[in-house]
């Protein structure tokens, strides 16, 4: 087989594998497909008529609001014209149920579920076929073909970002466009074509994933410590997705700065946010330990072949291998981060 011809049918395999898997109708995921339904349905960023399908969403004046960040859910916005109009051809109608006080849960028909696992497919799971894919051939060039294979397979399949990457959330999207800066950081001279991309990456997996935002510019750093130069190619990659997301906040939550998570109306969403910084705080060593270690959420728990991937970025941090150091801090910072807003 050609590389181009094994590329693909690799990604193939990975999409078909995350394909297989039907998303849930929990909150998350509706929150996010509930945006889409109003961009399509009603030509609108307010999710009204929408919102008891979820509890994850966000009040402002009179109307409803997805709390979650926009791009995903926008990517997904072609995807479901076709399957939206699909639907109304046949007849078949989205529908779901409310159950329970302030969405708890909802019954959903299979017409709904249809449209969420097209959504989810188009943003998490091509994301996660991309992964796979780039993984592959930056691993290519640091060991055997077996080798970056088995690596790359055991990264998308054996961790968390396997369940994420089947379902209509944020994270796989915000790890796909991580890569753009990683990959970028441990080049030996990217061109500024490059660096424009890896700073539209850290600003789209940004807004995925609010978060991601602070271990993005973590990358960006090493690549601005090596050449100063590139902060300008940096921010003008950076500026157009950035300005999206800025004029989709100012729309909705009325300052390019405000986002959903202050517009929380359940009581216990409120405290959590109203605490600390933008409800961030130092990091708690129990919750560090319990995202770690604990049977609900816990990485090494969950996913233990990880243990195996710390243990090469220590190696590779003692080494001074350049790509070790800046995904290793990356990560941490990351950890850190949720370890300020996480709650036991």
């Amino acid at each position: 087989m050609t590389r181009r011809k094994l590329l693909v049918a690799y990604g193939l395999w990975i999409f078909g594998l995350v394909a297989y898997f039907l998303p849930g109708a929990t909150w998350s995921p509706a929150s996010r497909f509930a945006l889409t339904r109003a961009v399509v349905e009603h030509r609108a960023l307010s999710i009204d008529g929408f919102e008891d399908s979820t509890g994850d969403r966000a009040r402002r004046g009179d109307h409803w609001y997805s709390d979650k960040a926009p791009i995903p859910s926008l990517f997904a916005v072609p995807a479901h014209v076709l399957t939206n109009a699909v639907l109304d051809v046949t007849r078949r109608p989205i529908h779901f149920e409310s159950v329970g006080d302030d969405a708890e849960r909802i019954r959903v028909n299979r017409s709904f579920q249809l449209a969420l696992w097209i959504c989810s497919l188009v943003t998490s799971g091509l994301a996660s076929a991309a992964i796979a894919i780039v993984l592959f051939v930056a691993l290519a060039r640091r060991t055997t073909s077996f080798g970056a294979f088995a690596c790359s397979t055991i990264t998308v399949l054996a961790t968390p970002l396997f369940p994420y990457g089947t379902s209509f959330y944020g994270h796989a999207p915000a790890a796909l466009f991580l890569l753009a800066p990683l990959l970028v950081a441990t080049s030996e001279a990217p061109s500024r074509r490059a660096l424009r991309i890896a700073g539209a990456g850290v600003a789209l997996a940004a807004g995925c994933e609010y978060l991601t935002l602070v271990p993005g510019l973590v990358i960006a750093t090493f690549i601005v410590r090596r050449e100063r130069r590139a902060l300008v190619d940096l921010a003008l990659g950076a500026a157009v997705p950035a300005l999206f997301v800025a004029a989709y906040h100012t729309i909705c939550f009325g300052a390019p700065w405000e986002t959903g998570y202050g517009h929380l109306v359940r009581p216990r969403f409120v405290a959590g946010h109203a605490r600390g910084v933008l409800g961030l705080h130092f990091p708690r060593v129990d919750v560090t330990f319990a995202l770690l270690f604990g049977p609900r959420r816990g990485l090494f728990y969950i996913a233990p072949v990880t243990l195996v991937g710390v243990a090469g970025l220590v190696r590779g941090w003692q080494r001074g291998d350049r790509a070790c150091v800046i995904a290793a801090s990356a990560a941490l910072t990351m950890l850190l981060l949720n370890a300020g807003v996480k709650r036991l």
